[in-house]
């Protein structure tokens, strides 16, 4: 497999990574902060606001799109894809205290992208973060459509940003939620923002036994959990009717995800 090539430079003693994904915007920065707090090294070269690593953010600028397809593509592509990955990988590994420290990264895209990740990591653990579709409609955090639009909902995003990005938040949660298959079991955790918000210390310990981390600093870590104003916007009035009639994708993924339709 082209992705031997990969494995056999890697060092042996390094954990399988964390990899948390989303659509931008639904709480990935909260599950870094928890990752962190369970003991996880989540990189130093990260944005500031947004937590993503900068190495794997340069990486899937390049290679986001190409990989939506894996591994339905050329040989060759796959080949460049890897050593594009592994330097990515490596760049953002700097400066972690141990080489067998529990690390991963954080990149919304991450959830378009488990086959690929699972294919060089087998033992990935996957933090899939999913927040109300229909409040995340309303978010200007429009990074994915603005960059990938074209590719992900249609050419004609743009005259409907709320429908695009509800489209857009339906295809990919439903598309990391498939994912499932390609992590090895127990590896794959959906957390919605919603509950952690609602409920944080049920949902901070499922996290917890999760990562394998100790109970003692969840209630440190549950410090940095604060509800945003936005949960239930949708119902506010501030939807101005451009998302009331649901794709079938958004009705399936809100239907599967646990959200009442009214």
């Amino acid at each position: 497999m082209i992705f031997s090539l990969f494995l056999k430079r890697e060092e042996p003693s390094w954990h399988p990574p964390l990899i948390i994904g989303a659509l931008g915007g639904s709480g990935t920065r909260l599950a870094v902060s928890l990752a962190r707090h369970a003991g996880w090294w989540m990189g130093k070269r990260v944005h500031p606001k947004t937590q993503d690593s900068l190495p794997m953010r340069f990486f899937l600028n390049h290679w986001f799109e190409t990989l939506l397809d894996f591994p339905n593509i050329a040989p060759e592509v796959q080949q460049n894809a890897a050593s594009a990955f592994r330097r990515a990988v490596l760049r953002h590994r700097k400066g972690i205290p141990s080489p067998q420290a529990r690390w991963g990264w954080k990149n919304p895209r991450n959830m378009w992208l488990i086959p690929f990740y699972a294919s060089v990591y087998p033992q990935l653990k996957f933090v899939h973060v999913i927040r109300d579709g229909r409040d995340m409609s309303l978010s200007n955090n429009l990074f994915l459509l603005k960059s990938h639009g074209k590719v992900l909902v249609g050419s004609n995003w743009s005259a409907n940003p709320a429908a695009a990005q509800l489209e857009a938040w339906a295809r990919g949660n439903l598309r990391a939620a498939e994912a499932e298959r390609y992590c090895a079991p127990g590896n794959y955790l959906r957390l919605r923002y919603e509950d952690l918000c609602l409920s944080p210390h049920v949902t901070a310990r499922r996290l917890f036994d999760f990562l394998g981390a100790s109970e003692s600093s969840i209630d440190e870590a549950l410090r940095e959990v604060r509800p945003s104003a936005g949960i239930g916007r949708w119902r506010s009035g501030q939807a101005d009717g451009t998302i009331a009639a649901l794709s079938p994708a958004a009705e399936t993924a809100l239907r599967r995800f646990g959200y009442l339709l009214s």
